[in-house]
């Protein structure tokens, strides 16, 4: 099995689902008492989105190259980052190294694909719906994106950062979530890529009519298939 790296921490509760989500694969596919090749690096959330509100994006870029090339050097044959809105640095820190990296869009838009959609909605930070790496990747696979209006935009983000990234899971915020999917569902949406790896901790399958894209297990899958892969 080849080693996966995982660059963490942003935050480091979607981090813990990415560690626990590998295992689990690890042992369902080799037995029991195998565990993942994984090397974990976390950056420092906090550190992190201070300096993006310095607008020293290049310096924060700098802490992702850092993990990465730690993660490199100890022997990591696949590279990950562990959170959908740092993926606006993806060609960054993919340039700065020589081993893969897998992005967490290509992994989401296999999967879509496979179910024959090509109209979604997308819930994530403001960066993730509205810069537009997302949709331009996501393009590559004829997949057409959709996102909120933007005070459910404000009101996503503020659920995510005041608490989702601080562990805390609350039922009003979930509903809110539910009705944010049901208006783009209204919209045209087909299915709904939850693009915050940390959503998928408020919301599953099991609250929505939608078909839900866990952007955390579709990229710990599509890293495990390439982890096993002989090629």
């Amino acid at each position: 099995m080849k080693r996966i790296g995982l660059i963490g921490g942003l935050s480091w509760y979607s981090s813990i689902e990415y560690y626990r989500i590998l295992n689990l694969l690890t042992e369902e596919h080799l037995g029991a008492h195998h565990q993942g090749n994984i090397v974990l690096v976390n950056v420092n959330l906090h550190e992190f989105r201070t300096l993006l509100n310095r607008d020293d994006t290049s310096r924060a870029i700098d802490l992702l190259i850092s993990a990465a090339k730690t993660l490199e050097s100890a022997g990591c044959d696949l590279i990950l980052l562990c959170s959908n809105g740092v993926h606006q640095f993806f060609c960054q820190v993919e340039d700065s190294i020589t081993t893969e990296m897998l992005h967490i869009a290509d992994a989401t838009a296999i999967a879509i694909q496979e179910q024959k959609i090509v109209k979604v909605g997308l819930l994530g930070v403001k960066s993730t719906m509205e810069e537009g790496f997302y949709q331009k990747r996501s393009s590559k696979f004829n997949i057409e994106i959709m996102i909120p209006d933007p005070e459910d935009c404000d009101l996503i983000e503020q659920i995510i950062f005041r608490e989702l990234v601080q562990g805390s899971f609350i039922d009003s915020s979930r509903d809110s979530l539910i009705q944010i999917i049901n208006n783009l569902q209204t919209k045209g949406a087909k299915g709904v890529i939850l693009g915050c790896t940390e959503i998928p901790l408020l919301i599953t399958q099991n609250h929505v009519h939608l078909p839900v894209f866990s952007t955390t297990n579709l990229h710990c899958k599509f890293a495990f298939s390439k982890a096993i892969s002989q090629t």
